[in-house]
């Protein structure tokens, strides 16, 4: 099935029913959640560090305030801290959930205070996460949240997610409890924090599986300019979750940053309550790294190799009832790791997602964004100015491109809350 909405008619998502109107038991679904991977994974060319703004070293005493959009909402939150990549236990003092302002560093409304089996803090294990309790705290779709978490020891900052498209911040002691941080310092990355869930009735989660095109780089930073961002809008009347398993830098088959998608999708879609759909955009760096700085010894990627990992991921999220979306690639000429071979090995790929049958429902994203004149590149009004990754203007129209009404069918009937639109559902 081809998911692409019908460019001259777009959606109206105006005819969508929430699924809350239509009877189901409430549950907990994640709302957010940021990609983590070590450190150690922030890929610079041999030679050179990553910069220093990106994140501390570590942590001692200070309280990190990091901000965060939902897609639904719902009636109590809690959160979800990770561990995964730390090599010694991290313990957490304080944590605390409110409504944002327009940045981190503005006032905070509404302030809880979070606990962990009825205590303030806790203490996670090397690898491991931990789920804070619920705490009653109504919580408005496309809501800013802010997460305050206070690090008593000594905390290497292991575990992180690297662009984060939002400016946390840093103040000294036990600040997690105040309506307004004493900012000493400021980052770029998500530290720590996974997910944040909330207790709604929900007809399911998306998950967008990708890179850079879905992480953040190329959108208006710190305005949730994001085709997530701009997708979950669009599926809010319908109830639908959208959640972004973005890394900059990451690929399908090799480890990059946040090692290979084939490798996290256990973690990041399949553990994911109540998730549906993937929908897969990655690939493109598997293609354009090799023979780059960043990988100046790898030979050329055919692309039945990128196809083979995209049947071996499709047949992981069957297994566990989850429907698989294939995205096009974009295209890239003029960019930097341009060359006309890598170029024809994205055609060769996208040829196949287009038709090949294996994945469940198709929205080619190439299309929407390409320049009709000269199909390698990508539309003027649409390009960041590197030439690889949309603005605003073109992560809209990523978002506007898929069939927000099939799409929102087929969760409605798996959640047994029958059709939310008056679309035919989308046949696997």
């Amino acid at each position: 099935m081809n998911l692409t909405a019908p460019m001259a008619t777009p959606s109206k998502e105006g005819a969508l029913t929430p699924p809350s109107t239509r009877g189901g038991a409430a549950r907990w679904v994640p709302v957010w959640a940021g990609s983590p991977h070590p450190v150690s994974d922030i890929l610079q060319p041999p030679g050179e560090q990553p910069p220093a703004h990106l994140s501390p070293a570590r942590l001692s005493a200070e309280t990190i305030r990091q901000v965060v959009r939902v897609s639904l909402g719902g009636e109590q939150a809690r959160i979800v801290l990770t561990n995964a990549f730390g090599a010694g236990a991290l313990e957490v003092g304080a944590a605390t959930i409110g409504l944002a302002g327009d940045s981190a560093a503005a006032a905070v409304t509404g302030l809880r205070k979070l606990t962990f089996g009825g205590k303030e803090g806790t203490l996670i294990a090397p690898g491991a996460n931990a789920i804070s309790d619920p705490v009653d705290m109504p919580v408005e779709p496309l809501a800013r949240l802010a997460v305050s978490l206070f690090l008593p020891c000594d905390t290497p900052v292991s575990t992180l997610h690297w662009h984060a498209g939002n400016v946390s911040v840093i103040g000294q002691g036990d600040q997690t409890a105040a309506t307004q941080l004493n900012v000493e310092s400021t980052t770029m990355t998500r530290i720590f924090l996974s997910q944040v869930l909330v207790h709604t009735r929900s007809a399911g989660t998306v998950v967008i599986l990708g890179d850079s095109l879905t992480d953040s780089t190329g959108d208006d930073e710190g305005h949730d300019t994001r085709w997530s961002d701009f997708l979950a809008e669009r599926l809010v009347p319908a109830g639908v979750s959208v959640v972004n398993a973005g890394i900059s830098g990451n690929r399908l088959l090799s480890d990059g940053i946040g090692g290979a998608a084939l490798s996290r999708i256990g973690r990041e879609l399949l553990a994911l309550p109540g998730t549906r759909t993937a929908i897969v955009l990655i690939g493109i760096n598997d293609i354009v790294f090799p023979g780059s700085p960043l990988a100046p010894r790898e030979p050329r990627l055919p692309a039945e190799a990128l196809i083979a990992g995209y049947q071996q991921l499709i047949a992981q999220a069957h297994v566990n009832g989850i429907r698989v979306v294939g995205a096009t690639l974009l295209p890239f000429e003029g960019s930097e790791h341009y060359t006309p071979d890598k170029d024809e090995t994205r055609i060769a790929v996208n040829r196949w997602i287009r038709t090949g049958g294996a994945f469940d429902a198709v929205v080619d994203l190439d299309l929407a964004v390409r320049d009709p004149r000269r199909p390698s590149r990508l539309r003027v009004d649409a390009d960041s100015g590197d030439h690889a990754h949309p603005n605003a203007v073109g992560n809209r129209l990523m978002a506007q491109a898929i069939d927000v009404r099939a799409l929102a069918a087929d969760h409605a009937m798996a959640a047994g809350l029958g059709s939310t639109s008056t679309a035919p559902p989308a046949a696997a």
